[in-house]
């Protein structure tokens, strides 16, 4: 007899998960810093990425007019964050509370951004979750839930742009690329088989059930899958055996460990 091990046909629930890559950035709620003097911006203290707290010096603006004495006047952040971007550049005239210099963030006000094949537009509501991970913990998921859904498709891309709401963590970083897990369907009641006991019979799939101690090919067919197992649509009944594990054809005598 051939050693085996099965998997026993029980109903059960089946989820149904789709990978898909995205980008950690900053939810659109962007502050902008002005200079508090119309004039010449003489120096820039920031650039992209660095952080600032209220009070510090970000810029110099030179308020004088010609023939007037030359005084420097300092630029200081209003608010604390990110430099999302530097919107000036030295030489550049400036009005006084009117003219951005820089776009500030806040760094943990994240969001996961993805691009969502059209195909799968269906299966995905506000408040689906997802699970993602990082290159930098990519051991460690970290959960996500869908906040809004784009009313079009692009026409080049055929995906959808979706949002998805994250807890704060001070390792997640914008500028992030993550893989995601879609939570895409769930299937209740339903039988259930590892994929690695699907073999291929004249073009059909097929497994092997045990019967009186005898391995028997069963055609099957199958709905939806995850990367190890598949919904069963036909073929199998509950409390069927299946090989799971055990080199058998059909009609070999098998003894189940």
């Amino acid at each position: 007899a051939i050693n085996v091990r099965v998997q026993v046909m029980e109903p059960t629930t089946f989820v149904k998960t789709t990978d898909i890559t995205g980008e950690l950035v900053h939810k659109d709620d962007s502050k902008y810093l002005y200079s508090d003097v119309t004039g010449e911006v003489t120096a820039i203290l920031v650039q992209r990425g660095d952080t600032m707290e209220v009070g510090d010096v970000i810029a110099y603006v030179d308020p004088s007019t010609p023939g007037a004495v030359y005084k420097e006047r300092a630029v200081t952040a209003t608010t604390g964050g990110v430099v999302q971007s530097v919107d000036t550049y030295k030489g550049h005239w400036v009005t006084a509370d009117s003219t951005p210099l820089f776009t500030i963030a806040d760094p943990s006000n994240l969001m996961l951004a993805i691009k969502l094949p059209e195909r799968y537009i269906s299966m995905v509501t506000e408040g689906v979750s997802a699970t993602f991970t990082t290159v930098a913990w990519p051991d460690e998921p970290f959960s996500a839930e869908v906040t809004y859904i784009s009313p079009s498709v692009d026409s080049v891309s055929r995906t959808v742009e979706i949002e998805l709401g994250i807890e704060s963590d001070a390792r997640l970083k914008s500028g992030m690329f993550v893989s995601v897990k879609l939570l895409t369907g769930v299937f209740e009641q339903v039988l259930v088989v590892e994929k690695d006991a699907i073999s291929s019979y004249l073009g059909e799939k097929s497994v092997f059930v045990i019967d009186e101690g005898k391995a028997r090919r069963t055609l099957i067919t199958t709905g939806s899958e995850s990367d190890s197992q598949a919904i069963v649509t036909s073929g199998l009944e509950v409390g069927d055996h299946v090989v799971i594990a055990g080199s058998v054809v059909d009609g070999s005598t098998v003894h189940i460990l």
